[in-house]
Protein backbone atom coordinates (compact mmCIF):
# COMPACT_ATOMS: atom_id res chain seq x y z
CA UNK A 1 0.00 0.00 0.00
CA UNK A 2 1.48 3.48 -1.25
CA UNK A 3 0.29 6.63 0.68
CA UNK A 4 -0.19 9.64 -2.11
CA UNK A 5 -0.04 12.86 -1.30
CA UNK A 6 -2.45 15.00 -2.98
CA UNK A 7 -3.67 18.44 -3.06
CA UNK A 8 -7.75 19.49 -1.80
CA UNK A 9 -10.49 19.11 -5.03
CA UNK A 10 -11.72 22.41 -5.17
CA UNK A 11 -14.87 21.05 -5.27
CA UNK A 12 -15.06 18.17 -3.70
CA UNK A 13 -17.87 19.45 -0.95
CA UNK A 14 -20.05 20.27 -3.74
CA UNK A 15 -19.90 16.65 -5.15
CA UNK A 16 -20.25 15.26 -1.70
CA UNK A 17 -23.20 16.87 -1.75
CA UNK A 18 -24.66 16.00 -4.74
CA UNK A 19 -23.99 12.13 -4.17
CA UNK A 20 -26.10 12.49 -1.20
CA UNK A 21 -23.34 12.41 1.03
CA UNK A 22 -24.65 15.61 3.45
CA UNK A 23 -22.45 15.20 6.39
CA UNK A 24 -19.24 16.15 4.75
CA UNK A 25 -18.45 19.02 6.91
CA UNK A 26 -19.24 18.45 10.44
CA UNK A 27 -19.13 21.25 13.36
CA UNK A 28 -17.22 23.60 10.76
CA UNK A 29 -14.20 20.96 9.97
CA UNK A 30 -14.04 18.45 6.97
CA UNK A 31 -15.27 15.39 7.71
CA UNK A 32 -12.52 13.57 6.00
CA UNK A 33 -8.49 15.12 5.08
CA UNK A 34 -8.31 15.61 1.41
CA UNK A 35 -4.63 15.36 1.54
CA UNK A 36 -3.90 11.69 0.52
CA UNK A 37 -5.30 8.77 -1.01
CA UNK A 38 -3.78 4.79 -0.34
CA UNK A 39 -3.15 3.39 -3.53
CA UNK A 40 -3.42 -0.38 -3.24
CA UNK A 41 -2.17 -3.56 -5.74
CA UNK A 42 -4.70 -6.15 -6.80
CA UNK A 43 -3.02 -8.90 -5.18
CA UNK A 44 -3.19 -6.32 -1.79
CA UNK A 45 -6.99 -5.59 -2.18
CA UNK A 46 -7.94 -9.36 -2.78
CA UNK A 47 -6.12 -10.29 0.31
CA UNK A 48 -7.96 -7.46 2.19
CA UNK A 49 -11.77 -8.81 0.34
CA UNK A 50 -10.06 -13.13 1.72
CA UNK A 51 -9.89 -11.50 5.16
CA UNK A 52 -13.19 -10.05 5.62
CA UNK A 53 -15.34 -13.31 3.91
Amino acid sequence: MERVSITERPDWREKATEYGFNFHTMYGEPYWSEEAYYKLTLAQVEKLEAVHR
